[in-house]
């Protein structure tokens, strides 16, 4: 498995456009931070810098936005699977020696990779503003509402998964770019609001990983934090979410098995 994840190193790092799209992903993770500080400042009652990004309260916060920005990093899986097609790099691998199912694992390990770097990115920053921000009486809670970290942490996995497998499913980069965008937005609500029954569509795989996952803390933000403690989420959540990243794998082992390179 080492093995395989130097090669996809080897195949990214000096990859462009990852140096770009990791690039934005940190600015937009500085950018929610000040976002939270300005927020605080804002004069809106109850609402202080200590309850949005003081301990514990910053982990339902960070993590609100945060996922948003995994968007990025699974373009740039997108970019990564979609450009082994267009450049037979995928095809010149399996002739020097790797199987396909090798080349599947080598792109989950990559997958996995990211999840840990972007969670560890998240802890580390949160930490700092946490530890900034947070009154000291609160510096005991340092990892309460933890959950939300290692909701993030699922969140990444299965977002990146989605983005291997449509990088896979239509092999062309910018076509599957647009679809993936598409179905987040759209698609996904289309499916879930119109065709299918309530419960069932708040399992849909976008509504799982940014509504479910991780709620909204609105109320618990504006009650100064003594009130309306923050939804953890749910292990139900967390299962499907896990679900949808084996899911999402799988179907582009299955894909990349059966198809003629």
């Amino acid at each position: 498995m080492i093995r395989l994840l130097k090669i996809e190193l080897l195949k990214l790092v000096p990859y462009r456009t990852f140096k770009i799209l990791f690039a934005i992903y940190l600015l937009l993770m500085i950018l929610a931070l000040l976002i939270g500080k300005n927020l605080a400042g804002g004069g809106e009652e109850g609402i202080t810098s200590a309850n949005v990004l003081g301990f514990p309260n910053i982990w339902n916060y960070y993590t609100l936005y945060a996922c948003y920005f995994n968007i990025i990093i699974s373009i740039l899986v997108i970019f990564v699977t979609g450009n082994e097609y267009t450049y037979r790099t995928l095809r010149q691998n399996i002739i020097d020696g790797l199987t396909r199912q090798e080349v599947v694992l080598g792109k989950i390990s990559l997958i996995v990779l990211l999840s840990t770097i972007t969670t560890i990115i998240l802890v580390v920053s949160g930490l700092i503003a946490g530890n900034i921000y947070s009154l000291p009486e609160a510096r005991s809670e340092m990892f309460g509402h933890s959950g939300f970290i290692f909701a993030y942490f699922i969140q990444s996995l299965g977002m990146m998964s989605m983005g291997y497998f449509f990088g896979t499913l239509f092999k062309r980069t910018g076509l599957a770019v647009i679809i993936f965008l598409l179905f987040l937005f759209p698609i996904d609500v289309i499916l879930r609001e119109g065709i299918f029954p309530d419960g069932v569509g708040d399992y849909m795989p976008v509504a799982t990983y940014f509504l479910k996952m991780v709620p909204v803390p609105v109320d618990h933000i504006m009650s100064g934090g003594l009130d309306a403690p923050p939804s953890a989420p749910t292990a139900l959540s967390l299962a499907v979410g896990f679900t949808y990243a084996v899911v999402f794998c799988v179907l582009g082992w299955v894909i990349t098995k059966k198809r003629d390179l």
